[in-house]
């Protein structure tokens, strides 16, 4: 996982994204990978993901911080 998360870093350096969009989209890839390690990285998965998350914090918050 680490590998993927170097190289999204990368790309992200690459088209002069703000340390905060990396930082952010980093912690939220992470996190969605260790939500789907056992169900899967598929369509399904996303959206249990953003379910999960819009449960704990308002849905506006949520759309931002995933978009």
């Amino acid at each position: 996982m680490q590998g993927l998360l170097e190289k999204l870093k990368r790309e992200l350096e690459i088209i002069n994204c703000s340390k905060q969009t990396i930082k952010s989209y980093i912690y939220y890839v992470k996190k969605y990978l260790e939500f789907s390690h056992e169900r899967g990285v598929n369509q399904g998965s996303v959206k249990e993901f953003i379910q999960k998350e819009i449960k704990k914090k308002d849905p506006s918050t949520v759309s931002s911080e995933i978009s």
